[in-house]
């Protein structure tokens, strides 16, 4: 599918100039964002398609701040019906064909339809416009006019990699050998600026301790052969100290897979390898290793910062335009790309991290941005598609991104909330289930659900980036009429970075299983700062304070409240919670929620109270603890009737510990240990019998 090329011939056709990103859903058009798994930067046209509100589709021009249809987009003539525009990037709209459906609109009133082809341009259709003598019967001109388009006057038939490297993903799967090599300077060999040497694990050594995690093998084997101080024109022609050509090493090399990241040098050295030079080189690496039967994929460098020792604000800025070079080169030749540069500028720009901790000398990573590093180059085997760009998107345990060991296949739980669950065997082996979790947009926080059963595993190990944050307990003796507790949610990670990032739960021997609903993600709740003052105050920029009123409508009438995630990191998180309430005689507010349903997931979630505190039938404060179908054991911790007044109550887990502390009105009442799995669930509230009411206000989560 070939387009139109020149300036003149757009005019006349109505073409506009490409934008570089398409949006996939409504978007706020202020600010910048990710869209279509690319992080918008300001000056990118970009084309607006899914809005609430049709008048304001259009093509925009992104920033910091309010953002204003692009000045080649603003009147009727512009955006008139058949208007055509090309998206150049963009997980599932880069290099499709945009056109303008409606006739003589009222930019601003009339609603604009915009609709895109699903034939991406081909590219072995593209040539360049400034190349017009390599042009013949088959391609035309463009509306693309990249040099990386073309090599001189030969041009490979481009396509391919992608597919490739989807098939070669499939045979990690079956355990068939697969020899990765990584080329680059000194951010791909490793050098560290705060440890004064080569990180303890550079970030290709982490791309193959994530593969061979994930794939449950030792047959990925990665190979660094970056030089420290190279470029790409050294790399080519052996000047860097490796002893031979890019070429001759392809000849002989037995990987199936060559990452390239160089950049930093290219751009930095005095004199700089210039654009053009650097689009030739690049494009030199991919048809070589396409040459040699191996698949080609760019890898972005880290963004340069202007501090000491290293970086300055024209080292920063020049890399930037090195880098969309590289971005060019990938979408011509549909290299797969590796996105590190957003991914790093991403974490800066919220503010809860310091350069310093990242490139502390402007050039080169820290270990947290080497291991980051890592798992981002895992992407292209893992992940390609889009990741969660919000909060309240789910992971299901049918999707592509899961995997357990020993192999087992989902199964239907109709009344869960994804409809599928998956649980390991009742082998007596060790097991272990790992979810692929790629972040596109920060401020989220991941949680996951699983069910709770007589079948269940008591300790399973819950690791985020292949870094242990806890234990789950699945095993519950509690019968609850042949239910199961299902989709019980707990946090496991909180402000998570852009990126991609490994989920992993696993078990020794026995044959209790472990088992998985779904992950989950949630956004992270902010606090305002108060400086000067003596501890936090418990206040959120993004939630009211919380009410919840609860009409008893029978025994053991439970309501949860699906927004009212507890939040800790399973125990060892801790946490403090407090709220107003005047509370009747038997009612509780719920501290830990569970659902049950029927083992087999059919028919309605019931609501239960896996831990509560409140009032027994004479106005006594206890604990409760669920034990089975509207049974509890209970821990009286007064014996002065409570009821029907208002008080104010506080509940305490102390980090690290199950003992939960209870004060009403500053007193402390007691202390009791928490026995049952449930340290996770949403809050709500119980009352036990018809007509009862239970009004809980000012419900407020306080950190210290």
């Amino acid at each position: 599918m070939a387009r139109p090329a020149t300036a003149a011939v757009r005019l006349l056709t109505g073409e506009r100039e490409p934008v570089r990103l398409a949006t996939t859903g409504n978007i706020v058009l202020s600010g910048l964002k990710t869209i279509d798994g690319v992080l918008t930067e300001v000056g990118d046209r970009v084309l607006v398609t899914n809005q609430s509100d049709q008048s304001t589709n259009g093509i925009y021009t992104a920033s910091e701040g309010v953002w204003y249809r692009a000045a080649d987009a603003r009147t009727s003539r512009t955006m008139q019906k058949g208007t055509t525009v090309y998206v150049q990037l963009g997980s599932g709209n880069g290099a499709k064909t945009y056109q303008f459906n409606t006739l003589d609109p009222v930019i601003g009133t009339t609603s604009l339809s915009i609709t895109g082809d699903a034939d991406p341009v081909l590219k072995s259709d593209i040539v360049d416009e400034d190349d017009m003598h390599s042009n013949s019967d088959q391609k035309v001109p463009t509306q693309q006019s990249v040099k990386a388009y073309v090599d001189n006057n030969i041009l490979l038939a481009y396509g391919g990699a992608k597919a490739a490297l989807a098939a070669k993903a499939v045979d990690m799967w079956n355990g068939v050998s697969t020899q990765i090599e990584c080329f680059g300077d000194s951010t791909m060999l490793g050098v560290d600026a705060g440890l004064g040497g080569i990180t303890p694990q550079p970030a290709p050594d982490k791309l193959q301790s994530v593969l061979r995690d994930y794939y449950f093998s030792s047959a990925v084997t990665v190979t660094n052969r970056a030089v420290s101080g190279s470029r790409s024109q050294q790399m080519l022609e052996g000047t860097d100290g490796s002893g031979s050509t890019f070429e001759a090493k392809m000849a002989v090399s037995t990987a199936e897979i060559v990452i390239c990241n160089h950049c930093i040098n290219d751009c930095q050295n005095v004199p700089p390898t210039t654009p053009d030079q650097y689009r030739k080189n690049l494009l030199a690496f991919v048809n070589t290793c396409i040459k040699y039967g191996k698949i080609p994929i760019l890898q972005t460098p880290n963004p340069m910062f202007a501090i000491a020792a290293l970086g300055t604000p024209d080292k920063a800025n020049r890399l930037k335009n090195y880098v969309q070079i590289m971005r060019d080169v990938a979408l011509a030749t549909d290299a797969p790309l590796i996105e590190v540069y957003d991914m790093i500028n991403s974490w800066v720009r919220t503010g809860r991290y310091r350069v310093s901790d990242l490139v502390p000398d402007g050039c080169h990573p820290t270990v947290i941005t080497y291991r980051a590093i890592g798992l981002q180059m895992a992407t292209p085997f893992l992940h390609p598609h889009a990741g969660l760009a919000g909060p309240e998107q789910f992971i299901s345990t049918i999707e592509g991104a899961v995997t357990i060991d020993p192999a087992n296949a989902p199964l239907p739980a109709p009344a869960t909330r994804t409809g599928f669950q998956l649980i390991s065997d009742a082998i007596d082996h060790a097991k272990s289930l790992k979810v692929v979790v790629r972040v596109d947009a920060p401020g989220l926080d991941i949680c996951i659900a699983y069910p709770i059963w007589a079948g269940g595993k008591n300790g399973v190990d819950v690791a985020w980036d292949q870094v242990s944050v806890g234990g789950i307990n699945q095993l519950s003796t509690a019968a609850f009429g042949g239910d199961f507790v299902h989709d019980h949610e707990v946090c496991i990670a909180r402000d998570v970075p852009v990126g991609l990032h490994l989920l992993t739960m696993a078990s020794g021997g026995g044959t209790a299983s472990l088992g998985l609903s779904y992950v989950r993600s949630r956004r992270t709740r902010t606090k305002k700062a108060f400086v000067g003052g003596a501890q936090s105050r418990d206040l959120w920029r993004d939630r009211a304070l919380q009410t919840i009123t609860h009409y008893g409508a029978g025994p053991d009438s439970a309501f949860i409240e699906d927004d009212l995630l507890i939040s800790p990191h399973f125990a060892a998180g801790g946490l403090d919670i407090t709220f107003n309430s005047n509370m009747a005689k038997d009612t509780q507010f719920i501290l830990y929620g569970v659902t049950t349903v029927a083992s087999g997931g059919a028919g309605p979630l019931t609501a239960r109270m896996g831990v509560g505190v409140g009032l027994d039938a004479s106005g006594f404060v206890n604990v409760y603890q669920l034990t089975g179908a509207a049974t509890y054991a209970t821990t009286a911790l007064n014996a002065v009737d409570f009821s029907g007044v208002a008080r104010q109550w506080r509940l305490i887990l102390a980090a690290g510990t199950s003992n939960l502390q209870v004060f009403v009105s500053g007193a402390n009442l007691g202390t009791v240990a928490l026995t049952g799995p449930y340290l996770g669930g949403f809050m709500g509230a119980r009352a036990n019998g018809a007509g009862k009411t239970i009004i809980v206000t000012d419900l407020r989560d306080i950190e210290h």
